[in-house]
């Protein structure tokens, strides 16, 4: 049976609307909130890091992935004329996260994960959670969902709403000004002991 793995990328708005200065011949720092050479493997193609636990052998989608994500810059960088994200420009590599859905990633009781999105234009972004209806150790299961919109040092929020405890949708309507976006996604259970893990499934959209 053929393994299902999650694709989590730091930063969502890939390309801004800028004249760009050429072929990429820069070398990139590694920097990543989410991943380390102590517990992951990674490659690298151009911008891109793939990051994937050692556990795990995913060297094969992470070529795939390079290989697709190096076509749709080159694309960009040369038809388009358009530049890089934020964090190349930087002079980091900009991470991409494989993972198959294990517990690593899966919050606890009244834990939390947080997606960002790095944002630069007048966009509608629509956000979606689907949970599993019982814990790791089949207990009932719940889930919220919130939206941060961050503008300097100004914030926004915007509750999902949830059409039952296991899933919720959310539409932002976002600035170019509103330089960072985060769903933030919580399992809320009535359910305080053990240490079950809450599954789901999120979605982002953008338009």
């Amino acid at each position: 049976m053929r393994k299902l793995f999650l694709l989590t990328v730091s930063l969502s708005i890939w390309f801004t609307c800028q004249t760009a200065s050429g072929q990429d011949t820069k070398t990139y720092t590694i920097k990543s909130t989410y991943a380390s050479t102590e517990t992951c493997n990674y490659k690298t193609d151009g911008i891109y890091i793939v990051w994937w636990d050692k556990n795990s052998d995913y060297s094969q989608q992470a070529t795939e992935i390079l290989n697709t994500l190096m076509d749709v810059s080159n694309d960009c960088l040369n038809t388009y004329k358009m530049s890089d994200p934020p964090n190349p420009l930087a002079g980091y590599f900009y991470n991409v996260y494989i993972h198959n859905g294990k517990d690593i990633f899966k919050p606890q009781g009244w834990g939390y994960n947080v997606y960002k999105i790095n944002n630069s234009m007048a966009a509608t972004y629509t956000f979606q959670i689907l949970g599993d209806k019982t814990g790791s150790e089949s207990a009932p299961a719940a889930f919220r969902g919130r939206v941060v919109v961050r503008t300097g040092s100004n914030a926004r929020q915007y509750d999902l709403k949830m059409a039952d405890a296991f899933s919720g949708k959310k539409e932002v309507k976002v600035k170019a000004t509103d330089a960072e976006v985060y769903l933030v996604v919580a399992a809320t259970p009535e359910y305080f002991r053990g240490n079950q893990r809450y599954s789901y499934v999120m979605k982002i959209e953008k338009k």
